[in-house]
């Protein structure tokens, strides 16, 4: 294998390689966000049979969306 083609392959594989963590991670956040409205309808269940059904609680469709659903890294903030 000449090295023009060792380079190619290792491109493809650094991409192949990020397709599939890209794929995780967005399964990942989709089994979160799942399980997040879950415990939100066993929570809003339970102020329910409490007798706070409106009291408190937020219906997630009301929720402003005000961009990304990941958490910010906090890893990549400046220090000062």
């Amino acid at each position: 294998m000449t090295s023009i083609q060792r380079k190619n392959t290792s491109k493809e594989d650094a991409v192949i390689l990020q397709k599939r963590q890209e794929t995780i991670t967005k399964t990942l956040w989709d089994q979160v966000l799942s399980a997040f409205k879950d415990i939100q309808k066993e929570l809003q269940e339970d102020a329910r049979i409490r007798g706070m059904s409106n009291c408190c609680v937020t219906p997630i469709s009301s929720s402003p969306r005000t961009g990304s659903t990941k958490p910010s890294d906090f890893s990549a903030t400046s220090k000062v």
